[in-house]
């Protein structure tokens, strides 16, 4: 699953696009996992519905087409609830709900797993089997930790479009673009603003000669000893709390 994992995260940060990145991790995650499906609903905040937008194993032409309510089947429980729901018989469950025209009617395993970004709630991923079964501890932990990864992925495609619709304003227009965030202390903060991506694209470094070529490398040196210091510090943290995968993330 580490392998699936590392993979995944560098294919989605190579899409050209939210759409593209979407259609790659619901194939990838139904490969890696061995399931019949999977599937991505994403929080529509102005009609507070979440809405169909990524799938492998069900009726792809309802992309875009519905929404759920939070309210509405085993999505909205998990989306209510923002934590995972792990079932071998889904349509024993009490909120269980069947969508017209989907093709979810086989299937009978269910797991599904809140896309969080900052306490904000910005979709629900889901996989599927026809098979009666529950879904191990490995495997419900590869799937909140890709709904995390996913979760970055759809907060910087939001930011990404308010810069993009505040940019087309002209210059001697009055406005702005309103970002939300979380406030690490109470107050007003007046200042420039600054967008940090964080996709890495080493073609984006300028190519400047260096005036001290022994004091570069001396300082690039102590920039990997401090970065591994506090991974291995992260490691020890958490070394009660995490499985052998995920330890070996921070290795």
């Amino acid at each position: 699953m580490l392998e699936v994992l590392r993979r995944l995260i560098q294919d989605v940060n190579a899409a050209d696009s939210l759409d593209d990145a979407l259609a790659l991790i619901v194939a990838q995650v139904r490969a890696a996992m061995h399931t019949d499906v999977c599937t991505i609903y994403l929080h529509d905040k102005a009609k507070q519905q979440l809405v169909f937008r990524a799938t492998e194993g069900l009726n792809s032409e309802k992309v875009g087409q519905f929404g759920l309510g939070f309210d509405e089947g085993l999505v909205g429980w998990v989306a209510t609830r923002e934590e995972p729901l792990n079932l071998d018989d889904a349509s024993a469950h009490p909120q269980f709900q069947l969508v017209e025209g989907l093709g979810e009617e086989p299937f009978n395993a269910f797991l599904g797993a809140p896309i969080v970004h900052q306490r904000d709630l910005l979709g629900v991923l889901v996989v599927q089997q026809g098979d009666h079964r529950r879904f191990s501890e490995d495997e419900e932990a590869f799937l909140i930790t890709v709904s995390a990864q996913l979760a970055g992925l759809i907060a910087h495609a939001e930011l990404a479009g308010v810069i993009r619709e505040s940019a087309t304003v002209p210059e001697d227009a009055e406005g702005g673009a309103r970002l939300s965030g979380v406030a690490a202390c109470s107050g007003i903060g007046i200042g420039i603003a600054a967008w940090v991506s964080p996709h890495a694209d080493l073609q984006t470094v300028p190519t400047r000669e260096s005036s001290d070529r022994r004091a570069e490398l001396k300082a690039f040196r102590e920039a990997l000893a401090s970065v591994r210091s506090d991974i291995q510090q992260v490691a020890e943290n958490l070394e009660d709390e995490l499985g052998p995968e995920d330890r070996a993330l921070f290795g």
